[in-house]
């Protein structure tokens, strides 16, 4: 939503999932720009004619649970449209990484947002290298500082700078691009 604020761009927000609201709205607001969750999309796939309803669309984005490759497939399929995604967590005031679209890579999340920093890291906290398994740990701007009045858990989760976020995954590159299927 902040991005489209930034842009002057309009917004129609609707106050829970309806599939038939989410079309009218693709067809009659001539939505161009598109977020959801992957069970939204995994639901819209289902309809018939499904890039004639969506035919303003240009732009769709998922974040909050990673994406089945094979949903990020059949959306191109069935649209035309890629899917572009997103880690990111509360701590991190939102975004961590982002599936740019000049470098585009289905079942991936990305690499890191401007000023933020992602390594996968061993339970000692080294950082490991391309194709290990670890957590993810972040740091950057964009982290908080702590837990308001949990100082053991800050001191569990926020160590040398860095945020240790308690999800696994595997760095598939040097980039530091992580698999949205860890």
């Amino acid at each position: 939503m902040h991005s489209m604020v930034f842009c002057g761009g309009g917004i129609v927000l609707l106050p829970g999932f309806d599939l038939e609201r989410v079309l009218h709205a693709f067809e009659h607001r001539q939505v161009t720009k598109f977020y959801a969750v992957p069970t939204v999309y995994i639901r819209l796939l289902e309809v018939k004619d499904l890039k004639r309803r969506l035919a303003a669309a240009r732009y769709c984005f998922s974040a909050a649970a990673s994406m089945a490759i094979e949903v990020v497939r059949a959306w191109k399929e069935a649209t035309g449209i890629d899917i572009y995604e997103a880690y990111g967590m509360t701590e991190s005031a939102s975004m961590v990484t982002y599936n740019h679209y000049y470098r585009h890579v289905v079942g991936s999340v990305g690499t890191p947002v401007n000023l933020v920093e992602v390594a996968i890291r061993d339970p000692e906290g080294n950082a490991l290298q391309p194709g290990r398994q670890g957590e993810i740990c972040i740091r950057g701007p964009n982290i908080a500082r702590g837990y308001l009045n949990h100082p053991e858990e800050t001191r569990a989760a926020f160590q040398g700078g860095w945020f240790r976020s308690g999800t696994s995954a595997s760095s598939t590159r040097t980039d530091t691009s992580i698999s949205s299927t860890a």
